[in-house]
């Protein structure tokens, strides 16, 4: 599929009888191509067992199919074109009529220059396929991540949980994340850190509600969190050291806003805010 995008861009440029340049805007329209591909050729690599909020006001069951294609996974495109605005999924027809978001051009940044706008409608257009004449885009592997939430000792509700993303967090260590192939070393952990942090009430909801998998094609699960990913942020670990620690909530309340506080002296002092 080949569709044409127009697009707005800026440049540099020295008027007539100046010296300084300065930035124009110019229109341009870039042909894109779409790659369309059969069912066959892009199968079902993984299936997620979830649950969505739903229209009644409750959650219900759902499965999330990953599709493989081009070395990459691939789940249904279904987008809002404003906030709380009703979900759509498109086909190809549909798309060639009303590319959304592109369907009156490119201006969101229109003040990059050509090449960057360029790129940047490229990287939009390698992130869609049709499959079956469906729109779908690319997807990162899912994943399973260990969270937690307030001080321990149940005061977060439910203070530990095990459930899935599709990438990673800079604030969460490498420690946390696991491939969807290791889910009992996850659940595991996930049930430990929950011990350790005092979350007994966490337990049963850890190992009844987190999302499932079914791998249908081994190669699609490639995630490997030592290598990829870091240690998370320095001192929400030392909070989380400090919370499981602490014989309870307050205590570990106390821990952290005294540690809070050490740090924004370190910081007022680092700036040369002294007091008289």
């Amino acid at each position: 599929m080949h569709i044409k995008i127009p697009y707005k861009y800026t440049e540099e440029v020295i008027p007539k009888c100046c010296r300084k340049p300065r930035r124009v805007g110019f229109h341009g329209e870039m042909t894109l191509t779409i790659h369309e591909v059969l069912g066959e050729e892009a199968p079902i690599a993984i299936r997620e067992h979830t649950s969505h909020w739903a229209d009644s006001g409750s959650y219900e069951p759902t499965i999330i199919e990953y599709r493989w294609w081009g070395k990459k996974l691939w789940v249904l495109d279904r987008f809002n074109r404003y906030s709380h605005g009703p979900y759509e999924i498109q086909t190809a027809d549909q798309f060639k009529t009303n590319s959304y978001p592109m369907e009156k051009g490119f201006d969101r940044t229109w003040y990059n220059t050509r090449q960057q706008t360029r790129c940047s409608l490229m990287s939009w257009a390698r992130g869609i396929l049709f499959i079956d004449g469906m729109r779908w885009k690319h997807s990162g592997e899912p994943r399973y991540v260990i969270m937690t939430f307030g001080l321990g000792h149940n005061h977060g509700n439910p203070g530990t949980s095990l459930s899935s993303d599709n990438h990673y967090n800079s604030n969460i260590s490498k420690h946390r994340y696991f491939p969807i192939d290791q889910h009992d070393l996850a659940l595991t952990t996930a049930i430990a850190i929950a011990e350790r942090r005092g979350d007994d009430q966490a337990v049963p909801f850890i190992k009844d509600s987190h999302e499932t998998f079914d791998i249908l094609i081994p190669e699609a699960v490639r995630l490997n969190p030592g290598e990829e990913h870091g240690d998370g942020d320095s001192f929400i670990n030392k909070m989380e050291g400090m919370i499981e620690a602490a014989p309870d909530a307050l205590v570990a309340g106390l821990m952290v806003i005294h540690e809070g506080m050490k740090v924004l002296a370190v910081s007022g002092d680092s700036r040369g805010g002294k007091r008289s």
